[in-house]
């Protein structure tokens, strides 16, 4: 365990520091993976979040070493270890492949049934979404197909794709494991059968499946508890409380000054990270700060704004020591990457520099810091 922040009936109350360093420790930012397989982050994590990319391949960067941006492209397309759908609360995930067929069919009827007022006023009734469906397998057998192609095979089947159709019926598409994202077709989306992409394995179900969820999740955010589980997956909050009861012999709890929290057994074991100060550029939506329902412990309220840009945007944030100190982006300029820092309060000179580097190697192109 971290250092000591006080005792309270004769406890080790863990203070703000400590659960941030053991989540550091449990999202592999602090230490890094070091096998060189992009792949494997993916499963220590959990899924990374993926609408965006570029941000999905940073994430992977600040907890992996020894591959490159073009190696987690290959991990999906090629490897096929790794595969892009709708998962956590219905948003854009990379999942290790092995995964998804329980994940989903543990999710989905949550994750549908949380969708179904939008699906009624869109008149996506269950009779036009099997149509839907089945000229979806039909048109998927051809090879990979942009959104555009899927909405044209619709309209020729007399089925109504119009405006938000569209998305909402290729997402229960896919969240019904019938397709997930395919090869990217100069720089747009398309869709596969996953049947035809990857091998998918049963897994467990039921409360099997709801017991892995939870392992899984703290082995990659714990300190945690029912509500970051809820807030992470799109589980009810009751069905995260039934988890933990269903896996309460493989859990410590560790007092904290907010409440109690949750590691897996041994899971708060270790060394300290010889690394400081902890420093990390994070991508956007990264999980270290979307992945708990009170995020307070890693952007402090004051910066809250900054960091969440409004609706469910969370923008690309440097962290020191798992608080964020900044927000940052990253431009393309005639084959440099150019990052630019806007800082919260004065950041010491050379702080960042080891980061800016790291992310020029993996970009494999030179990086300046702006």
């Amino acid at each position: 365990m971290p250092g000591r922040c006080g005792e309270h009936r004769g406890v080790t109350v863990l203070s703000p520091a400590d659960v941030r360093s053991l989540r550091l420790r449990a999202q592999r930012l602090a230490p890094r993976d070091t096998s060189g397989d992009a792949a494997a982050v993916v499963r220590a994590v959990g899924a990374i979040q993926s609408q965006d990319p570029r941000a999905a391949a940073l994430a992977l960067r600040a907890r992996g070493t020894g591959f490159h941006t073009d190696d987690v492209e290959r991990m999906r397309v090629q490897d096929r270890s790794a595969v892009r759908t709708w998962c956590q609360r219905a948003t854009m995930h990379l999942v290790p492949a092995e995964d998804v067929g329980w994940l989903l069919r543990l999710l989905g009827p949550t994750l549908l049934a949380a969708r179904e007022r939008n699906f009624r006023r869109m008149g996506l009734d269950e009779d036009t979404y099997a149509a839907a469906a089945r000229v979806l397998r039909d048109a998927l057998a051809d090879g990979p197909m942009t959104r555009a192609e899927i909405g044209q095979r619709w309209e020729a089947a007399g089925i109504d794709a119009s405006g938000s159709r569209l998305p909402h019926m290729i997402t229960r598409a896919a969240i019904e494991l019938e397709v997930c994202d395919g090869p990217d077709r100069d720089g747009e989306r398309t869709w596969v059968r996953l049947a035809d992409w990857a091998e998918v394995p049963d897994g467990p179900e039921g409360e099997a499946a709801l017991s892995e969820l939870a392992r899984r999740y703290l082995a990659g955010h714990g300190p945690a508890e029912p509500r970051d589980l809820a807030a992470w997956s799109g589980v009810k909050v009751s069905d995260a409380r039934a988890a933990w009861t269903l896996i309460g012999d493989q859990l410590e709890e560790v007092p904290t000054t907010a409440g109690p929290r949750w590691l897996l057994n041994g899971q708060g074991e270790g060394e300290p990270v010889d690394e400081a100060p902890v420093v990390r550029l994070l991508g956007g939506f990264d999980a270290y700060l979307l992945g708990y329902h009170d995020r307070e412990l890693a952007v402090p309220p004051p910066h809250t704004k900054a960091v969440s840009a409004g609706g469910l945007r969370v923008l690309p944030a440097v962290t020191v020591d798992g608080v964020a100190v900044a927000t940052w982006r990253l431009q393309r300029r005639r084959g440099k990457a150019q990052i630019e820092v806007q800082p919260f309060s004065t950041l010491e000179p050379g702080l960042l520099d080891q980061e800016v580097a790291d992310i020029g190697r993996f970009l494999n192109t030179p990086a300046t810091l702006t």
